[in-house]
């Protein structure tokens, strides 16, 4: 990224550890958009209109100010790619493609005029739609259409239940008034006639009134004149107000979904907070926490236990294991929870790529078994080498989604192909899904046959590790997934670690002794 490109991103991507500089022009836009859109409003007053040298005035600034906000979004374009790559979310994304149309609608009228001769009354609408520019770094917007998103399954089961019910109704009415199937309902020959003489007169009625009667068909004496009639009217009537009530609740309920997610959110973000990488002393590297206690988190976080399994539940790159403890030991079983974030989460794991590494270290149970993923990641995080880790699946998971062994699975012998169509994605197991992708990122990773693939493992061991070459097909007869490895390189590693080791105190030493004895070998 160019210097200058970075001030850009400061610059539109606002935050509260934006520096105040920045801040301070994102202020002075602001006031702009509120000045010309004053100054919009401004020019349609007769007494503006009649006084040429007012006019011009406001003219003149309406220039500078288009073309402050021209230049604005000639920047944000040079910078899109950059922004839209900082994006961690489709929501991020669509709403920075939101306020980039309002950006280039509001500037289209300015384009516009330069082509023309003068100002004029048009396109008033897409000059001030320039205010909505005040919401980009705001979240007031994104709440309110968070709110009806989250919601809109119930809310379009809502509309269609109120359109049928209006139709019946109206079918209903017609046939009161037109005295069809109800006999009881007999009007004298000198009675007024009904005005409901078609289906669809009636069915412009009853929704007419859902909109306060905008046609004006109680002015003009068209109302039911049957008794029948006039009930079916009093429903329609109560009908009226679900239409207001009910959505008006779900969107509520939708307004508080969203906040409690953006709290969580907020939550989310400390509780990363607490593993971000700091220095060990016994690796001389700075590296993510290890796994931390339940109970520390609440204590030094200052979080809730509800708050974290939300957590867990909702956001990525956390888990937690609930470790069993020792008959001898002082503290009973405890709730550990693990970080593993520390590449680009995938649908099986993480992933952690080094363009100028000619090593891969490969953990297929880092879920199963404790310790060996945030092994395999430290040791990769010593060597610089890429690492592809199953931190999600493990045999006999009590989630059958999740059920599936990444070292032995008959899926390695054969090409996985998943279709293109979500639908169709849908109905196909996450294993199978995370299987092809882990399949994919290790092939894509180890393109040449010379790359070494060490294969990470925890094992009960006599020894703190073993590290065993994979050569031939016969030494994989216990695993499928080394059997595939042989297809993409020639040498493999199966390094063993202790079990017992990932446990003890000496388990940074361990790091560093596997990080040697992989370093030289040849």
């Amino acid at each position: 990224m160019k210097p200058w490109q970075k001030h850009l991103v400061l610059l539109f991507e606002q935050n509260p550890q934006t520096p105040t500089i920045y801040k301070r022009i994102d202020t002075a836009i602001y006031l702009l958009i509120l000045l010309s859109g004053a100054g919009v409003i401004l020019e349609t007053l007769p007494y503006v209109k009649a006084n040429p040298r007012l006019l011009s005035l406001l003219h003149n600034f309406e220039n500078i100010a288009m073309t402050i906000f021209i230049t604005e979004v000639l920047l944000l374009f040079s910078v899109i790619h950059i922004l839209y790559k900082n994006c961690q979310t489709s929501w991020e994304r669509f709403m920075l493609f939101f306020y980039l149309l309002i950006d280039i609608a509001a500037i289209l009228p300015a384009i516009l005029f330069a082509l023309g001769s003068e100002h004029h009354d048009a396109f008033l609408t897409l000059r001030l739609l320039r205010l909505f520019k005040i919401f980009r770094h705001d979240d007031s917007v994104e709440i309110v259409l968070r709110a009806v998103i989250v919601k809109k399954d119930i809310l379009l089961k809502t509309a269609l239940i109120i359109l049928i019910s209006t139709i019946f109704l109206a079918v209903l009415l017609y046939e009161a008034e037109n005295k069809f199937e109800f006999e009881f309902n007999q009007v004298d020959s000198q009675e007024e006639k009904t005005k409901f003489t078609d289906l669809w007169t009636a069915l412009v009625w009853c929704f007419s009134m859902f909109v306060g009667d905008l046609a004006g068909f109680m002015e003009s004496g068209f109302y039911p004149i049957t008794p029948l009639g006039k009930v079916i009217a009093g429903i329609i009537g109560f009908l009226n107000v679900a239409i207001v009530i009910i959505p008006t609740g779900i969107i509520a309920s939708g307004f508080l979904e969203v906040l409690e997610e953006k709290k969580i959110d907020k939550h989310y973000e400390i509780l990363k907070e607490a593993f971000r990488p700091k220095y060990n002393a016994a690796l001389q590297i700075e590296i993510h926490e290890r796994p931390r206690t339940l109970l520390t988190l609440q204590n030094a976080l200052y979080l809730h236990e509800n708050v974290i399994f939300r957590i867990l539940e909702t956001k990525p790159g956390f888990r937690m294991r609930a470790v069993q403890s020792d008959a001898d030991e002082k503290y009973g079983d405890v709730n550990l929870v693990e970080y593993y974030g520390y590449g680009t989460l995938t649908n099986y794991g993480v992933k952690r790529v080094f363009t100028n590494s000619d090593k891969i270290i490969i953990c297929p149970d880092s879920f199963a078994h404790k310790g060996i993923g945030y092994f395999s990641y430290a040791v990769s995080e010593l060597q610089q080498t890429s690492l592809v880790s199953n931190e999600l699946f493990q045999t006999n998971s009590l989630s059958q989604a999740y059920d599936a062994s990444f070292w032995q699975n008959p899926l390695y012998k054969q090409e996985i192909t998943l279709p293109r169509e979500r639908k169709l994605l849908k109905k196909i197991p996450k294993s199978t899904i995370a299987l092809h992708d882990f399949k994919r990122d290790i092939s894509q990773i180890a393109q040449e046959k010379r790359v070494k693939i060490f294969v990470f493992t925890s094992e009960s061991i006599e020894t703190d590790y073993q590290i065993l070459p994979i050569q031939k097909l016969s030494d994989t007869a216990s695993s499928d997934l080394l059997a595939w490895l042989i297809t993409l390189s020639r040498e493999i590693l199966w390094v063993k670690i202790s079990a017992k080791r990932l446990d003890s105190y000496l388990f940074y030493d361990t790091i560093k002794e596997v990080a040697v004895a992989l370093n030289h070998l040849r």
